[in-house]
């Protein structure tokens, strides 16, 4: 799964040696630079470290410590989009609370607008919940509202754009933070994390001229 920014319209006129730029539309997606991109093919199959890092994807584990989230190439609660390698979780048994925070690497935004896509699933028995949301690691805070928040089954993609406004500004440093909360829950699953950032626009009309030499 991939996202986009948002498309710019430009125009291209050639004239001799001079390029310029007019009303011929087409996509422009040079403007988008990736942040993060994880599938996991790096990633050896087995339980993620529980190892602070900021170059490193971990986990933060409150209960549970035996049934964390995993790398894995096959699963009981796989999501429909995972392939080769994806991170899972699930209850094998135990009266713990599995309450586990899978934490991606940072990254840090040189724009003001990143969009952001991954597929998960979350099966569920009794009413406890799956969430993800962009967090703010210099100030210690999430950024806005849950970009994803499941009590019930489900197998999905999400793909979004995010300002950072306010206190969140392109001088922090961000990560996604992907949290189960299960008590007798059968699991959860993701996998296709997409970071991108939006460069500045390009609006139809603008000319902009380009000096190619001299005409052959």
């Amino acid at each position: 799964m991939k996202t986009f920014c948002e498309n710019k319209l430009v125009g291209v006129k050639f004239l001799m040696g001079v390029l310029m730029v007019i009303l011929i539309f087409f996509p422009l997606n040079i403007f988008s630079q990736n942040l993060l991109s994880e599938d996991f093919s790096s990633m050896s199959t087995g339980y993620i470290t529980q190892t602070v890092s900021t170059s490193n994807n971990y986990q933060v584990v409150n209960d549970c410590t035996y049934e964390t989230w995993e790398v894995t190439t096959s699963h009981d609660q796989e999501c429909s989009y995972c392939t080769g390698n994806f991170a899972a979780i699930e209850w094998y048994g135990s009266s713990c609370t599995q309450d586990n925070v899978f934490i991606t690497k940072q990254f840090s935004p040189s724009e003001t607008t990143i969009s952001i896509s991954f597929d998960y699933l979350f099966n569920h028995y009794t009413a406890d919940y799956f969430e993800v949301y962009l967090f703010n690691d210099t100030d210690g805070s999430q950024v806005g509202a849950d970009l994803v928040y499941v009590t019930g089954d489900t197998d999905a993609s999400y793909s979004g754009n995010i300002n950072l406004t306010g206190n969140n500004s392109t001088s922090d440093n961000y990560t996604l933070r992907f949290h189960y909360y299960g008590n007798y829950d059968y699991g959860a699953s993701f996998d296709n994390i997409l970071v991108n950032q939006c460069g500045p626009t390009v609006e139809a009309g603008n000319d902009i001229s380009l000096n190619l030499g001299d005409p052959i």
